[in-house]
């Protein structure tokens, strides 16, 4: 009776000792899943961080917004990219209607907007090169037409030379031929 009450008190602990060890292994991976979140939580806090800092850098007369200038100063220094009044304009138009500025909020929309213009510029230098591509082949093709078209003319007058010459030697042949007989 001592041994059978042993036997359950030990099967018992055996399957709490198995509850706790799932236990542990399901806070662990719960663990892991909230730190990874918190890390990348950190690292976007950080990101934005420097973002932030980004626009105090350029936002020079410390008001909290970009104007115009500023905004034209931010695309020279950050994007290497010139833009033109009218296109800092449309910018500050989708990005903070009726403001004076781009506000800190607004300012991912801004750095979009700055890269939209950029992609535009490369894509306008791409479409640049492949025009001028098209019209070197354009006169590549026509250069080689002209000269085709040269070299189809000398092979009609060598044709007709040639005839000419196939005529005169079977009248030649057929001269010869009569002198013999004759």
């Amino acid at each position: 009776a001592e041994g059978e009450e042993k036997r359950l008190s030990l099967a018992g602990l055996l399957a709490r000792v198995n509850a706790v060890t799932k236990f542990v292994d399901l806070t662990q991976s719960n663990a892991k899943v909230v730190k990874e979140k918190g890390v990348k939580k950190a690292v976007a806090k950080q990101k934005f961080a420097a973002l932030l800092k980004t626009f105090d850098t350029y936002d020079l007369d410390k008001d909290g917004l970009l104007s115009k200038t500023e905004v034209g100063k931010y695309a020279k220094g950050e994007f290497k990219l010139a833009l033109k009044a009218s296109v800092i304009d449309d910018i500050l138009k989708a990005v903070a209607p009726g403001e004076k500025g781009v506000a800190k909020e607004r300012f991912q929309k801004l750095r979009i907007s700055i890269g939209i213009q950029r992609e535009k510029a490369k894509d306008d230098a791409r479409k640049a090169e492949r025009e001028a591509r098209e019209k070197e082949v354009a006169e590549l093709k026509a250069d080689l037409q002209e000269k085709l078209a040269d070299v189809g003319k000398g092979i009609d007058a060598t044709e007709e030379r040639v005839t000419k010459v196939e005529a005169e030697a079977q009248a030649l042949g057929a001269k010869g031929e009569a002198m013999a007989s004759g």
